[in-house]
């Protein structure tokens, strides 16, 4: 079994934390998959910047159905009260407790970093621009019947930087 980095470790741990702490104990499960290759349906993106000793982003992106019921679990609403601007703060929350946990897991490692503000887009075509040589992991998480996925994109301070982007078109993917 190939070694998961420490800090996209953290940021699995976290993901399964905060979804257990937020909508009580649920069955959930995770897999790293090939970003590239995998099919991904996201309405809703929660977007994080991380900086520091690492930087890049982490993107937390659910398909509307499950960013409904997630943020009804965590609210006690049910999800026909809730309207888009509930939804996109639960989002914003879940990303919030997540990113900040991982930050806490690492803080006095190599992997060290600070956090901006989350951003939400909600939208089913969307692009997302990375680092020609950022690392690029997908983690899938399998809960309440569906899934959602976390990019984390990092590029450790100390490597050679130039300004060339990827760009992923998630219009292409179903």
């Amino acid at each position: 079994m190939k070694e998961i980095n420490p800090l996209i470790e953290s940021f699995i741990r976290s993901t399964m934390m905060v979804m257990n702490t937020m909508c009580g104990e649920i069955e959930i499960s995770h897999e790293i998959v090939e970003e590239k290759t995998e099919s991904v349906r996201s309405d809703i993106i929660g977007v994080m910047g991380i900086s520091g000793n690492t930087t890049g982003t982490t993107i937390l992106a659910f398909p509307s159905d499950i960013a409904e019921t997630i943020v009804s679990m965590m609210t006690g609403y049910e999800p026909e009260e809730l309207s888009e601007s509930d939804i996109n703060d639960g989002v914003t929350e879940a990303l919030n407790m997540i990113c900040g946990n991982s930050k806490a897991i690492v803080a006095d490692t190599e992997y060290s970093f600070s956090l901006s503000l989350p951003t939400i887009i909600s939208s089913s075509e969307y692009k997302i621009g990375y680092h020609h040589d950022a690392d690029i992991s997908c983690v899938r998480f399998n809960a309440l019947g569906s899934s959602f996925y976390l990019y984390i994109t990092v590029k450790h301070d100390n490597e050679e930087s130039d300004e060339s982007l990827v760009v992923v078109d998630e219009s292409q993917h179903v």
